[in-house]
């Protein structure tokens, strides 16, 4: 097994505009959205979690999980 890291300069960076970005949606609705993009290993979100404002959390794919 493989790991790849990104860095991401948040200082240069809009965070809003990434493409990775989805916003304010709900731990389900983020995997749902996973899921529909087709279950690849790897494939991730950042979003703003629906519960807690100005807070962030990543949704990541493994083992189409």
């Amino acid at each position: 097994m493989s790991v790849i890291l990104t860095v991401i300069d948040c200082k240069t960076m809009d965070l809003f505009n990434a493409s990775f970005y989805w916003g304010r949606v709900t731990r389900q609705e983020a995997e749902d959205i996973i899921e529909q993009l087709g279950l690849k290993s790897g494939l991730y979100l950042v979003r703003e979690k629906y519960e807690e404002a100005g807070s962030y959390a990543i949704t990541l794919c493994y083992s189409k999980r």
